[in-house]
This record gives C-alpha cells, sequence and structure tokens, in this order.
C-alpha cells in the first residue's frame, strides 16, 4: 500500500487510440460545482458518472454510495435539461463538470477523461447514472477492507456484473422519480435466461489476467426473455488506473491490460422505469447507442406491441441480500476473499460473544461453516444445470439436423426413379443394354450415393 501512496502523487497520461479526444474533451469541460481536485486515501474511493437527464436516480444514486463508504461523487454532465445538476448541487461530497461534446462521437473519451483526471494510481468506480454498485459480504466487509484487499494482491480491475431490476407490477406503473427509493419498488430480478461464457472465451478483451475461474461473461437476462436480446451484461467498472490499464477501450463493457480481481460484484440496474418509453424513443431518434442504437429499436418494437408490458414472471425472485448472489452462483468468490470477509466478521461479532459460554461461540462457527457448504454446493449445482442446458442444446441441434437429412431421403429416391424413367425409356426387363452408356454411369453414381447416404443416417 505504502508504494501505491507514493505512486499516487504521479497522474498518468491517457492512453490508447482514444487520447487525442480525451484531450479534446479536457478543454471543453466547464466547472460548475464543488471541489475540482479531491483528494483521497489508496484505500478510498470516488465514484464517476457521464449524465444525462438522469434526475429520476439522483437521490437513490447518491444515497445508496455514500452509505456504501463512497468518499466522493464526480459528476460530467452532457446537456442535462430535467433538473440533474441542479440535484446533484444539494450534496456536499459531489463535483460537477459540464461539457458540450456529442455524446455519440467523444462516448468512450468522455467516460475516459473522467477516469483519467480523477483515478490518479487509485481506485475510481465507473458507473451509469441508472446503476447501484455492490459486492459480496458487503454486510460485514466494509468499502476500506475490500479496497485494501485489492491493493494488497495488486489487483487492478474488479469484474461486475449488471442485474436488471424491475417494478411487481406493468412498466407504466413504476417509479420515474420523486421521493421513493428504487430498490423498494424495483425488487425484482430473473436469471433463468442468462447465458454465461467462460472469460477467457470473451471477444476483444486483450491483455487480462484472471485468477479466479469462477469469473464468468454474462449475456441476456430478462432482456433476452423480453426483447430477444443477447445484451452483454459484465463490465469492467472498478479500475486502478496505472500505466498498463487501459479503460472503457472501444466499449463501455471493457478494460484491458489489467489484472482482474478474484471475485466479482453487481450492478443493480434500474433501466425499466416509468420513462422507459420516452427513453426509448429519443435513443432511437438520435441513435447514439451501439449499431445506431439496435438495442432501443428492440425495445420500442415490443413496446408497441405491449404498451403494458410487465416484466415480472414466475421465474423472477426478490432480492433480499447482495450474498444471495454469491449463493446462486450469480457473482463469484475466491477462497481468500472469504477468509478475509470471515475474520472481518470474527473480529465484528467476538466482542459479543465473549460474555457468552463456549459453546454459543463455537455454534456460530458451526453455523457459519454449514451456510459455506450450503452455498458450495448451491454454486455447483448451479454450474452443473448450467452445463446439462448447454449439452442438452447440442444434441437439440444434431437431432434437428438428422431430422432434416432424414427428410430429405424421399426426395432423393422419387428424383433417381424420375431419372430412371427419362434416361432409359426403351430398355427392355432382362435385356440389358450391351454397354453401359454415360448417363447409366451417372445413374449408377446416383444409386451408390444414395446407399451410402441411408447408410449415414
Amino acid at each position: 500500500m505504502e508504494e501505491r501512496r507514493a505512486e499516487a502523487q504521479q497522474t498518468p497520461e491517457p492512453i490508447g487510440p482514444d487520447a487525442p479526444r480525451v484531450q479534446e474533451v479536457a478543454r471543453s469541460v466547464e466547472h460548475l460545482h464543488g471541489p475540482e481536485e479531491v483528494r483521497y486515501e489508496p484505500d478510498e474511493l470516488v465514484v464517476l458518472c457521464l449524465v444525462r437527464d438522469g434526475r429520476p436516480y439522483v437521490e437513490s444514486f447518491m444515497e445508496h454510495h455514500l452509505a456504501l463508504g463512497v468518499r466522493h461523487g464526480v459528476f460530467l454532465d452532457n446537456g442535462s435539461e430535467d433538473g440533474t445538476v441542479e440535484a446533484l448541487k444539494e450534496y456536499d461530497r459531489v463535483t460537477v463538470l459540464r461539457t458540450p461534446l456529442p455524446y455519440g462521437e467523444y462516448k468512450y473519451a468522455l467516460k475516459q477523461y473522467l477516469i483519467y483526471r480523477f483515478g490518479r494510481e487509485r481506485w475510481c468506480l465507473y458507473l451509469d447514472i441508472d446503476e447501484l454498485f455492490d459486492y459480496p459480504r458487503s454486510d460485514v466487509l466494509d468499502l476500506r477492507s475490500m479496497l485494501g484487499y485489492l491493493n494488497e494482491k495488486r489487483y487492478t480491475v474488479v469484474v461486475a456484473q449488471m442485474l436488471d431490476m424491475f417494478p411487481e407490477g406493468p412498466l407504466a406503473a413504476g417509479e420515474a422519480a420523486g421521493g421513493t427509493s428504487l430498490k423498494e419498488v424495483h425488487r425484482f430480478y430473473d436469471t433463468s435466461d442468462l447465458s454465461r461464457t467462460w472469460y477467457e472465451h470473451a471477444t476483444r478483451i486483450v491483455g487480462n489476467t484472471v485468477s479466479n475461474q469462477g469469473i464468468r461473461i454474462h449475456h441476456g437476462g430478462i432482456r433476452k426473455t423480453h426483447f430477444d436480446i443477447g445484451a452483454n451484461l459484465t463490465k469492467h467498472p472498478l479500475i486502478f488506473v496505472d500505466d498498463e490499464v487501459r479503460p472503457m477501450d472501444g466499449s463501455s463493457h471493457r478494460t484491458n491490460n489489467a489484472r482482474v480481481a478474484d471475485f466479482s460484484c453487481v450492478l443493480y440496474h434500474y433501466k425499466f422505469l416509468e420513462n422507459f418509453r420516452e427513453v426509448t424513443e429519443r435513443a432511437v431518434r438520435e441513435g447514439n447507442y451501439y449499431d445506431g442504437s439496435f438495442e432501443y429499436r428492440r425495445y420500442q418494437e415490443v413496446l408497441d406491441g405491449s404498451p403494458e408490458l410487465r416484466m415480472k414472471l414466475e421465474t423472477a425472485r426478490e432480492l433480499k441480500s447482495v450474498n444471495e448472489l454469491v449463493a446462486s452462483g450469480f457473482l463469484a468468490t475466491s477462497g481468500d476473499y472469504d477468509r478475509r470477509a470471515d475474520a472481518e466478521e470474527e473480529r465484528r461479532v467476538f466482542p459479543r460473544l465473549r460474555e457468552d459460554p463456549e459453546e454459543l461461540w463455537e455454534a456460530f462457527h458451526r453455523l457459519r461453516a454449514e451456510k459455506r457448504l450450503t452455498e458450495q454446493k448451491t454454486r455447483r449445482l448451479t454450474q452443473e444445470l448450467y452445463e446439462q442446458r448447454l449439452r442438452l442444446d447440442r444434441l437439440r441441434g444434431w437431432a434437428e439436423k438428422q431430422r432434416d437429412q432424414a427428410q430429405k431421403v424421399p426426395h432423393l429416391r422419387q428424383e433417381i426413379q424420375r431419372l430412371k424413367q427419362r434416361t432409359l425409356p426403351g430398355s427392355r426387363p432382362g435385356h440389358p443394354p450391351a454397354r453401359v452408356s454415360r448417363t447409366q454411369r451417372v445413374l449408377n453414381l446416383l444409386s451408390r450415393t444414395k446407399k451410402r447416404f441411408l447408410h449415414r443416417t
């Protein structure tokens, strides 16, 4: 940690193909509110956010992350007209900047500017305004301890999985703004249509090393269920910027040349608010997102057909704790991380138990060991079910291919018979021609091909 504290005195320059654009962003930025420079320790965290018309999220975003232990929030406004800037100015531990540069052309450079300016060889957390960050065992392992663990391990990035949250009723009845917490209204999630791939198989992630094979790349989820979109749900938002790491490298989901931590975190994602149709229509109209806002065009098609769309199905679950996401295998942890959290839990619990009988202390350890065993079994069963699903999908594809081939057999028989009748109209039974014609050789070849094909199928 001391070495990193010394390194933090230097501010790295942006690197990669977007570096010139990052410099353009720097020249365009105007300071609106709060301290222009934020000083914080290596075991403290600043949250960074590029925002436009995010007023419905400001209160929940700030209350959640300040309660989590975040030191400061830095927001780069990109043309809000709904009171977002005014709402952010109500908070003391907030810096608000503004840039007029177009998002479609500068989207990665705008985010990199925040990371390079305020990361400074320390941990920074880049989030969208509709995301709330959490991590395994946050109920016993505070933010400083978690960052201290990352510093000791010399990691430079942490994977986070997006979890789409939604209300119990139709989207039109959801909460868009006001005093109601997003977490109270949008309590449900659904991972039944989630697909997972090995981290090493992720396309365009270059130069990353991962020590925990339990960390996967997630796609689909509830967006696959309702909108038939295999959206990428894996991000790298918690970043320690050194001379090698390349954040937002061609994608808001990607960070390259990084040492990936041995546990994953969650981004509770609140996309499906009451104003979802309005946001969708604007995204389609402006076309600033990936592939001309393809994903939003798909949202619009479904909403046009189902104005009262209800996201909650029988497979949905109500979120109680981040730790249930570990138990289900949605998030990954390592033995080292669990031991660090266990030690912190013991440190907190021991003062309460030291006056109690010895058997109570033993019962605490026994119950925790049983809980760990249950979580491990659940994760193993979840993985086995996922692998069985992949095998069934492969078998289904093979069976469909065999069925298609079998359906071609009658057609081949008819075609061979038709060719025989067409090419040998004058031949008499029992008196084959003395010389085999070219046409007959072709027919013989077709007959042999048919036999081989029937034998194979």
